[in-house]
């Protein structure tokens, strides 16, 4: 029995160890899991949870504030009293002294104060709502930055793998023809000069496969921590590259859309800065009014030479003190000091609008270069791929030749390195073209969460 336990556990070990989390996403759904589950958008969800709780704190002080204070004392010496002696037939001029009080006090308050007006605390409440669009503004923020860098890395990892397919694609061949060559040069068919061209040009290749793998698995590894799962984790990416690159040429339609700068988080970031400075104007111009708060107290005092107050609950040792009031604060003159910061409080609503007009003009320059660069990187697309569809052509041809005795070794590799540098070209305009669309989205609003 003993050794069937130490077997499941053992098996049950192995089994979690091979566990490994496995995930399957399309572009989309990759951006939608990372608006839930990566690292910042979790934090500004937890700023939005914190802004709610000092909206809470807010609200608070304007309800009833209640107290309850308890003391008890024993006098180790009585206080004394110096009283005019004549009050009791003395010599004018003295005095006697007297010890006034018990050995044991005692005594329990309950208070109660209310706001009853602050100007202060009624823009402050206004201001929460501010308060809460900042902080969801900051969450929008996050998640439209993570929208664009998870489709980044996603186009980085799909055309690295495509590179790395057809890379593998052309070793494979050329290591056919270079054992090949390797055999007719035993026989003398080919000079030793040709076999070692073509070795080159294989080993040229398997590093580049190599970088290319490599460049893959660290982009998977960043695709990972950006969507906010271990790194380990293991993700099937379900798009596939051509499928992108028809959207991406087919999304010209992005061109021809309306921008707004209104639709920018940015933009409408400093429209809640604008209310925000609009109500602290408004909060200082309340310093000019008064305030008013109102109170209940509720006491009880006890006096004895017997330490026991508890029990002398009922009896007449213990003396109420019950009193309700009000008190007001008019503020009259504080040296011009409101004044000068109620005109502080303007200019930084100045310095506010001012930002926005800057913020207006920056946008529709970074709209015109982000659709320059989106026309460019399509046209540019186009270009090279059909570079691309003549290089691998001629290398086709080339190979044919070679395997013919009709083309030297030299120039297949010319051709070979030729199709390389045209493929490399064409799958970097790729990238850069899908990237482009992700950011022609971002501009035009696309990833906003309104």
């Amino acid at each position: 029995m003993k050794y069937r336990i130490s077997a499941l556990l053992s098996l049950a070990v192995l089994g979690l160890s091979a566990q490994v989390a496995q995930y399957s996403f399309t572009l989309k759904e990759a951006q939608d899991f990372a608006v839930e589950n990566a690292y910042d958008p979790r934090i500004q969800k937890l700023e939005i949870e914190k802004t709610r709780k000092l909206i809470m704190e807010t609200a608070s002080a304007g309800l009833p504030q209640v107290n309850a204070t308890g003391n008890f004392q024993k006098y180790l010496e009585i206080p004394t009293t110096l009283i005019p002696a004549e009050a009791f037939g003395g010599p004018a001029g003295e005095y006697l002294p007297v010890q006034f009080g018990l050995e044991y006090t005692a005594g329990a308050q309950f208070n109660v104060n209310q706001l009853i007006f602050d100007g202060s605390y009624i823009v402050a409440l206004v201001a929460t709502k501010v308060l809460r669009e900042n902080a969801e503004l900051g969450f929008e923020r996050s998640t439209i930055q993570s929208r664009e860098l998870i489709a980044q890395t996603y186009h980085a990892i799909l055309v690295s793998e495509r590179l790395e397919g057809v890379l593998q694609d052309n070793i494979e061949t050329l290591r056919e023809s270079l054992e090949q060559n390797r055999k007719l040069l035993k026989e003398g068919f080919l000079e030793e000069q040709d076999v070692d061209q073509l070795e080159l040009l294989v080993t040229d290749i398997e590093i580049n496969l190599d970088y290319t793998r490599r460049l893959a698995k660290v982009s998977r590894y960043l695709l990972n921590v950006q969507l906010g799962i271990p790194v380990e984790s293991e993700i099937n990416l379900e798009d596939d590259i051509e499928q992108l690159i028809t959207l991406t040429v087919d999304g010209e339609s992005l061109l021809t859309e309306q921008f707004d700068p209104e639709q920018n988080v940015e933009y409408r970031s400093l429209e809640t800065n604008e209310r925000g400075a609009l109500l602290n104007i408004r909060n200082e111009q309340m310093s000019y009014l008064p305030k008013v708060n109102g109170f209940l107290t509720l006491a009880q005092n006890y006096q004895n030479n017997d330490p026991e107050f508890w029990q002398d609950a009922n009896s007449n040792r213990w003396f109420p003190n019950y009193f309700i009031g009000a008190n007001v604060s008019i503020p009259i003159f504080t040296g011009l000091r409101r004044s000068a910061r109620v005109s502080q409080a303007k200019i930084d609503l100045d310095k506010v609008e001012v930002a926005k007009e800057q913020l207006e003009g920056n946008l529709k320059v970074e709209y015109q270069r982000v659709k320059a660069q989106f026309e460019f990187n399509l046209s540019n697309l186009n270009t090279r791929r059909r570079n691309a569809e003549i290089a691998n052509k001629i290398l086709n041809n080339t190979l044919i030749k070679y395997r013919e005795g009709l083309a030297s070794s030299l120039e297949l590799t010319q051709t070979q390195n030729q199709y390389l540098d045209a493929l490399r070209q064409y799958v970097n305009a790729a990238q850069q073209a899908l990237d482009s669309r992700a950011a022609m989205e971002r501009v035009l609003g696309k990833y906003n969460l309104n």
